[in-house]
């Protein structure tokens, strides 16, 4: 007797579980994400050439004082200078090692001590 009512709550369960995955599961679809507008394409674009054209003309000015370091972005073209950011000397000093000649390093880095004496 015990096996059979064994065999019948598994098998109970495992219609259950059939359900489940025939009835409720399908009716999860994954969100579909809104598709761009062609002209929202061709706007990105335009404003991602428009970064990449002007990312090349512009460079950096940093300020040092002794409690911070401002850095302000030039544009050569133009010659306007505007606010960037607040930086960390020693985080600027440390990137620039990485994507520059150790020789600008140093005198960044002598530029930076001196302000800071």
């Amino acid at each position: 007797m015990a096996d059979v009512v064994g065999l019948a709550v598994g098998a109970a369960l495992l219609i259950a579980v059939l359900s489940v995955l025939v009835i409720v599961l399908p009716k999860f679809q994954p969100v579909q994400s809104p598709q761009p507008t062609p002209e929202e394409i061709a706007a990105k674009i335009h404003q991602d050439n428009l970064r990449a054209r002007s990312s090349y003309r512009q460079g950096s000015i940093l300020i040092v004082d002794p409690e911070s370091c401002t850095d302000y972005a030039f544009d050569n073209w133009t010659g306007n200078v505007r606010f960037k950011t607040e930086v960390d000397c020693d985080e600027q000093l440390a990137k620039m090692r990485k994507s520059q000649t150790e020789s600008s390093v140093e005198r960044m880095r002598t530029v930076v001590q001196g302000f800071r004496r």
